[in-house]
């Protein structure tokens, strides 16, 4: 009986430890396969704040265009794109032998972006 306790106590913490683990989700993943990390949260606000500043703090808000989203960051050195449809599409700036990633907004964060189309966008672009 004393086994039977100690087994379901074990049950209880490895359920416990794999149900945590379940709260967190990657926001960011390589679209090339290769490994990604969420980086720094400070430099992810200050990015998504850099690139949606024109589109969402004017007198309007406006609604992403062909090629109106791309945005070059200097202090990291990389293109961001707001959502997937046109970022291969940027002749100028997309290079498909440098790695892209995908960060995967939250609700509050998507708030207000969309396509012309009305279509929501999901996902910042970056390489």
């Amino acid at each position: 009986m004393a086994s039977a306790g100690r087994l379901a106590l074990v049950l209880v913490a490895s359920t416990i430890s794999t149900s945590k683990s379940q709260y967190y989700q990657q926001q960011t993943r390589s679209l090339s396969g290769t490994p990604a990390t969420d980086g720094n949260n400070v430099t992810n606000a200050e990015i998504y704040r850099i690139i949606t500043q024109q589109l969402l703090d004017g007198f309007a808000i406006w609604r992403v265009k062909m090629f109106n989203d791309r945005v070059f960051v200097e202090k990291t050195r990389r293109s961001y794109w707001l959502g997937d449809r046109y970022y291969r599409m940027d002749n100028d700036y997309y290079w498909k032998s440098r790695d892209t990633c995908a960060y995967r907004m939250n609700e509050t964060e998507r708030r207000n972006l969309v396509y012309e189309d009305g279509i929501p966008i999901y996902d910042i672009i970056y390489q």
